[in-house]
């Protein structure tokens, strides 16, 4: 089976999507697509990454702040 992405497709992503998407689930969906191209993907690494990316975009300093000591 020939795989459609490889690791600098998903890091283009992240990179490129992750601030465009609506809100962090959306991050598991796209995984759940990317799974069943790639059977060595790395599912939580392209998650984390993802959210971190759309935090980074999305929230505010205030609020990275939190999560960053953990109380958010």
């Amino acid at each position: 089976m020939n795989t459609l992405f490889y690791r600098r497709h998903y890091e283009w992503l992240v990179d490129n999507v992750g601030p465009l998407l609506s809100t962090p689930t959306d991050a598991e969906r796209l995984a759940d697509l990317f799974e069943e191209d790639n059977p060595a993907f790395k599912r939580g690494v392209f998650v984390s990454r993802m959210i971190g990316k759309w935090e980074e975009t999305n929230l505010s300093e205030e609020e990275m702040e939190c999560r960053s000591h953990g109380d958010f």
